[in-house]
């Protein structure tokens, strides 16, 4: 069972799902910073760019979002001479001044703008209705066979009664993974919302002047609320009253009224820390994450890619190095699959296991780490072992990673995670003082550096300061800069007043 906690702090949301008392998913919303995934806007094409095929759409954010080929809805294409489909181009479907019907499916991310589609979906609680789909699928989450017939037999039935035979040729259905038991009266009703919203957004868009927003999707909490609904929510806590409030009438129209709960603080800890979600964030932003039996696990976030490195480190295991490396790295599938989630970590991410000989201890692992990661929400590819021994996995982004949202690049180091050594330091002192007394005919300096740095030179064990003083000849006063970082130092002559 899930619980679903909501904080609030000086207009920052952040929304917690646990899974008993584990902490599976973590959403933060900042101020100016809400999610535009879903959302349906009548947007313009502002320019094309054949090299990419791809278009540059005014939907009326701060920057154009992209829009490929791959993303638009094509016709069925014509075939060449040779009975060969001919390649589609950008040009065929969009030009410069075009008004389209266009939906984020990305969020903008550092300096790209969102990523849209052409391929429109709208989702319920059971159902997803694409209006230029052409079948009716089954989520691969729902793996009863005798369950998914039954549901694509229900669902054809309903369709065709509510907008003819002919409608899958035109529109397209997907039964989500909470639809499994689902009654007719129940996907019934969902179809009919879906109808009327696209019915609604189709008047929208004809009287709409672009670029304006069409369809605005529900608040991030809401959205969760309604997806595990059907699986059970044990509760949802929040602890701000004017939230408190505006759920209050949405859980009622869910049924699930019964289930919202207001956290004082008055009596009690604050939320996040009353149910020991602090600590766990804690955990999704460091580096290094400690295994129970002694192992660890490293996590590095690059521009390109992820790397996570699995190590022994003081796990000393039972059995034979074998048994010790494949319990070690189950260990760790677990771990990196949560965290994966938690980090929200995507794009490229490659796994360095610890290397296993057994062919058999590989398998198994692979399939641990599919198991533990196939409910996680998320497009996802998972490599075999390649023959380097590393697992690759391709994640699509949707949105920025926790450490995106929570951290900023680090002016000492430039967001290397590193700094200089201070020995590496006074060498650069050194460095500048024989530049600086040189050019200068100085006999009187003075070092602006971070106390660190002062500190270092004056209570070094081996002179450094006196060693400076000595070999150029010079005064050398020290001056604490209380904004300078370790590798920030300025030297600076001081003239005698006339």
């Amino acid at each position: 069972m899930h619980s679903l906690l909501i904080n609030t702090a000086h207009r920052e949301t952040r929304v917690a799902l646990l899974h008993g008392d584990k902490l599976e998913q973590l959403h933060i919303i900042k101020p100016g910073r809400s999610s535009l995934v879903g959302n349906l806007y009548k947007g313009q094409v502002r320019r094309i760019v054949p090299s990419l095929e791809a278009a540059f759409v005014d939907f009326g954010a701060d920057k154009n979002g992209f829009l490929s080929l791959t993303d638009i809805c094509l016709p069925p294409l014509k075939k060449s001479a040779t009975k060969q489909p001919l390649q589609p181009t950008i040009n065929q479907f969009l030009h410069e001044g075009q008004q389209i019907f266009v939906q984020v499916i990305k969020d903008p991310i550092d300096d790209k703008g969102a990523r849209l589609t052409t391929k429109i979906s709208l989702a319920s609680r059971f159902l997803v209705f694409l209006p230029f789909g052409r079948r009716l699928k089954v989520s691969h989450l729902l793996k009863d066979v005798e369950e998914r017939n039954r549901l694509k037999a229900v669902s054809r039935e309903l369709i065709d009664e509510k907008q003819g035979k002919d409608c899958l040729a035109r529109s397209g259905y997907i039964l989500r993974s909470q639809a499994r038991f689902a009654d007719r009266q129940s996907l019934s009703a969902d179809l009919d919302y879906l109808f009327s919203l696209w019915s609604s957004l189709q008047k929208t868009f004809t009287t709409t002047k672009a670029p304006a927003i069409v369809h605005r999707e529900l608040p991030l909490e809401k959205q969760l609320i309604k997806q595990f609904i059907p699986e059970g929510l044990d509760r949802i806590v929040v602890d701000d009253r004017e939230k408190y409030s505006d759920l209050l009438e949405f859980c009622r129209s869910e049924s699930v009224v019964e289930d919202l709960h207001f956290h004082s603080d008055l009596s009690s800890l604050p939320l996040f820390q009353h149910h020991g979600i602090e600590p766990q964030i804690a955990d999704a932003l460091a580096r290094k994450i400690d295994l129970p039996k002694g192992g660890h696990v490293v996590f590095d976030q690059t521009e390109a890619m992820v790397v996570i490195d699995v190590n022994t480190g003081a796990s000393a295991g039972q059995g034979s190095i074998d048994k010790t490396h494949y319990e070690t790295n189950l260990e760790a599938a677990g771990v990196i699959a949560r965290q994966i989630r938690l980090r929200n970590l995507s794009g490229i991410i490659v796994i360095d296991f610890i290397d296993m000989q057994p062919a058999a201890d590989r398998s198994r692992l692979l399939a641990e780490l599919k198991t533990a990661m196939v409910d996680e929400g998320s497009d996802i590819y998972i490599s075999n072992f390649t023959e380097l021994g590393l697992v690759q996995i391709r994640r699509k982004r949707r949105a920025a990673s926790l450490s995106k949202i929570l951290r900023e690049q680090c002016d000492a180091c430039s967001g290397s995670g590193h700094v200089k050594s201070l020995d590496s330091v006074f060498i650069d002192i050194w460095r500048t003082v024989s530049h600086v007394s040189k050019t200068n005919h100085g006999k009187n300096l003075e070092l602006q550096a971070s106390l660190e740095v002062t500190d270092y030179l004056q209570y070094s064990r081996d002179f450094l300061l006196h060693e400076l003083r000595e070999k150029f000849n010079c005064m050398i006063e020290l001056k604490h800069q209380p904004r300078y970082f370790r590798e920030q130092f300025s030297v600076v002559p001081i003239y005698a007043e006339r």
